[in-house]
């Protein structure tokens, strides 16, 4: 199985509009784990493990839902961290 990382970067207006709250819930949806937070810049960072198609059907999913409030985002390959499950850091 083809497992990848993705560290994302979403920026807009991103916070106090529930988007750790759907990324958890989007997760759910996925074979995916990782995290989602806020940032001290007002951007919100993700990164989410799993298999490329699962990974990209849920960064997909989660783009479309919050379209109206990303204004840009930045993705990019890291390396495996073998994550147990998909939370919301503090």
């Amino acid at each position: 199985m083809d497992i990848v990382n993705y560290k994302c970067n979403f920026l807009g207006k991103v916070q106090g509009v529930g988007f750790r709250y759907t990324s958890l819930q989007i997760a759910g949806d996925f074979a995916v784990v990782g995290f989602v937070r806020n940032e001290a810049d007002g951007s919100v960072s993700l990164e989410v493990e799993g298999s490329r198609n699962e990974v990209t059907a849920f960064l997909d999913k989660l783009k479309a839902q919050m379209s109206a409030n990303i204004q840009s985002s930045t993705m990019e390959e890291g390396n495996i961290k073998g994550f147990n499950e998909f939370i919301i850091e503090r």
